[in-house]
């Protein structure tokens, strides 16, 4: 069995790269679908403050996931640019 430096350096290439408006429409319409199920949700299953309390955590839990993707890509991004290939 051979070390990990052994292997060639393998790097996914898409066929035809999403372009950045669809990309930012389609985690836009992601967002909505799940809004749309916690609404539903909460219709559905009635208005109890254990539900209410669950949608705010998992509202202050996707906010903070978009605050650590952003920070994420952006530093990736700097990394990109800063190492050439």
């Amino acid at each position: 069995m051979g070390a990990r430096r052994d292997r060639p350096a393998v790097r996914f290439q898409p066929n035809r790269p999403a372009s950045r408006r669809r990309r930012a429409f389609a985690f836009l319409l992601g967002a909505v679908v799940w809004i749309g199920a916690a609404w539903i949700g909460l219709v559905l299953l009635g208005h109890t403050y254990i539900l209410w309390h669950l949608a705010v955590v998992t509202a202050v839990s996707c906010v903070v996931f978009a605050i650590a993707l952003a920070w994420a890509i952006s530093v990736r991004r700097r990394e990109e640019r800063r190492v050439p290939d």
